[in-house]
């Protein structure tokens, strides 16, 4: 039953299923019935590649002119490659959430405010959608983007009514317009589809009528020659023909016993054998009611239970548990996600595993896994000054990934939280650092600039 039902499976028509043999990728199956090998030898990861996913973000900005505005993005996409999806990035989705925010951040700071209100929106969404494409392509996250729109855009509240009203105006055209324009994608191909079939089906009923007047003239013109040929025949031939159109559907059989000569006949003899049978079998059973066997009037003396046998038993499967126990120490297994050290007495001896299954020696060797795809590490808003005199409220997140296990294990001993500190001193160092400011040099904090901008993925290495 295990491997029954543990070698089958059923892909729908989108779906597609990755499949890894101890850890390690083997091949990826479409739509419809598939077979592998039972778990835990193979197991699947199944992504839907066809299905649109989306999500939306709100958010403030600052524009090239300096002014403040909201923007509400909607981002839709899909999972294109299955492969990349499930082993290259921890989290796909939320990279890819977190390089659009980056992305309409950058396009935003670009552009002025009239454009953003005005006529820039489709370009925006544009250029956002080719940075976030060419930004997660760079990950292989196995995502591609369909569309990147900007449903709303607005400005704070201070200037938010003069610039509600022309918004407005202009929502309010654009939307009349392309409500026009949808009406008349629809009404006009429903009308033409509806003309032509009208005319189709009159065109195939006056074929049809046609047809089927030619069709009794000619079967008219051929009985009237046979009649003219041959009327007492072709009289009688119609008669018959109609008593078997009438009487073909009923289930009364009707006989003419009177001046035929017929004779019913009735099989008498098989109905007797058959009888004398049945009562042949009924006596045979009454005879023998427990279905003819005999007891015997004797039994033997009880047999002991094979004790002998029992212990037997027991010393071999508690053998087969022990070496199932040292098989199972002594082999580990890596997968595509993965990067493992194998330690001897706490000394490493092997750190280049390739995805599959492997051995080891219980007891004296041990092997520790790392997270081999692309991580992300945000990091709290902090405050810069700028040359200009104007504090920055800056948020951003780092996007790394181990390129040296056995470094990477002797300096963070394996902990994440250990690197993500040591990322965050190496970025403490740089030359912007010395511009930090814990607070409004001038008192006035709520009336200083600030500019919540995320800033690109950067890719470190842990050292």
């Amino acid at each position: 039953m295990w491997v029954l039902f543990g070698s089958f499976y059923l892909n729908g028509a989108a779906e597609r299923s990755v499949i890894t043999r101890f850890g390690k990728y083997v091949n990826t199956t479409s739509g419809g019935f598939n077979m592998r090998l039972p778990w835990p030898i193979d197991r699947r990861t199944v992504v839907n590649v066809s299905e649109f996913r989306s999500f939306t973000d709100r958010t403030r900005m600052l524009t090239q002119d300096e002014a403040m505005v909201d923007i509400n993005l909607a981002v839709q996409y899909r999972r294109a490659d299955p492969v990349k999806f499930a082993f290259n990035v921890r989290d796909p989705e939320e990279t890819l959430g977190e390089v659009s925010e980056s992305a309409i951040r950058e396009i935003i700071g670009q552009s002025s405010l009239d454009f953003v209100l005005e006529k820039g929106r489709q370009e925006i969404g544009a250029k956002t959608k080719e940075l976030v494409q060419r930004t997660i392509g760079a990950y292989n996250t196995g995502i591609e983007v369909l569309s990147v729109n900007l449903q709303d855009v607005s400005v704070p509240e201070q200037v938010a009514p003069a610039q509600k009203d022309a918004i407005k105006a202009r929502e309010d055209k654009e939307r009349a317009t392309l409500s026009a324009q949808t009406y008349a994608n629809d009404i006009v191909p429903k009308a033409r589809g509806a003309a032509v079939s009208v005319v189709e089906g009159a065109r195939a009923y006056r074929s049809r009528v046609i047809a089927d007047a030619d069709g009794e003239t000619s079967r008219f013109l051929a009985l009237a020659a046979e009649y003219q040929r041959a009327p007492a025949v072709t009289r009688e031939r119609l008669y018959l023909e109609t008593m078997e159109q009438v009487h073909g559907s009923s289930s009364k059989i009707l006989v003419d016993v009177e001046g035929s000569g017929n004779m019913i006949y009735l099989p008498l003899d098989k109905l007797l054998e058959q009888r004398s049978r049945a009562t042949l079998l009924h006596g045979h059973a009454a005879d023998h009611p427990h279905g003819g066997r005999q007891r015997s009037g004797c039994r033997g003396p009880a047999v002991p239970e094979g004790t002998l046998m029992n212990r037997t038993l027991f010393q071999v499967v508690i053998a087969l548990l022990v070496l199932l126990w040292i098989a199972s120490a002594s082999m580990f297994q890596v997968n595509e996600t993965e990067l493992a050290i194998k330690s001897r007495l706490k000394k490493i001896i092997a750190t280049d595993f390739e995805p599959g299954l492997h051995f080891m020696v219980p007891g004296l060797e041990s092997v520790q896994k790392f997270d081999r795809r692309v991580l992300t590490r945000n990091y709290p808003a902090e405050q810069f000054l700028t040359s200009e005199g104007k504090i920055l409220n800056v948020d951003f997140y780092v996007k790394w990934r181990i390129s040296d296990v056995e470094r990477y294990y002797l300096a963070t001993n394996g902990d994440e939280e250990s690197a993500a500190s040591r990322l965050a001193r190496d970025r403490e160092g740089r030359p912007q650092g010395r511009h930090r400011q814990a607070n409004d040099p001038a008192g006035r904090r709520g009336r200083a600039l600030r500019i919540h901008r995320r800033h690109p993925p950067v890719r470190r290495r842990a050292r």
